[in-house]
């Protein structure tokens, strides 16, 4: 996400806040928007993070929610944890997906799985981008083990 749009989605989700709360309803989404708006415009957003999926106040499906987009934030940028997160959203939202939603999803993440992450980000890309660069990781992986060499006694003349 551009940083123009980041903080046009951080000034949306303040003003929606402030709005919901003079008229004493929370906002269920604010507090995701500002967790995507925050993390790219390179903001601190692990606080933030952890308060959504601990406090006790928040809805289970918000949690599993923010559990979700986190990693794939994470993973957009292939940063460490994201394999955690999304396996964590999979594994509390596994009763809620529909049949084909959650093989879908099952296939994604395994395939997800070949992909290095690291501590320091990576340019941003996109799902299609992330499963094409893991499909070609795992087929490196893949060659890489079958093309071992092997020893063998060149004075055997049979095998």
């Amino acid at each position: 996400m551009a940083k123009n749009a980041a903080q046009r989605l951080l000034d949306t989700a303040d003003f929606r806040q402030a709005r919901l709360a003079r008229r004493g309803v929370r906002c269920r989404t604010c507090r995701l928007m500002r967790l995507v708006a925050r993390f790219w415009l390179g903001l601190e957003v692990e606080g933030e993070y952890e308060r959504l999926v601990t406090e006790s106040d928040v809805p289970a499906h918000s949690r599993i929610l923010a559990r979700q987009i986190y990693g794939q934030l994470l993973m957009s940028r292939r940063l460490a944890g994201a394999h955690q997160q999304l396996e964590a959203a999979f594994v509390e939202a596994s009763d809620l997906y529909a049949p084909g939603d959650y093989f879908l999803i099952l296939r994604r993440n395994a395939s997800l799985l070949h992909l290095p992450l690291s501590e320091q980000p990576h340019p941003p890309l996109g799902l299609r981008q992330l499963l094409t660069t893991a499909a070609v990781t795992a087929e490196f992986q893949r060659s890489a083990r079958s093309s071992r060499t092997f020893l063998f006694d060149g004075s055997d003349t049979f095998g």
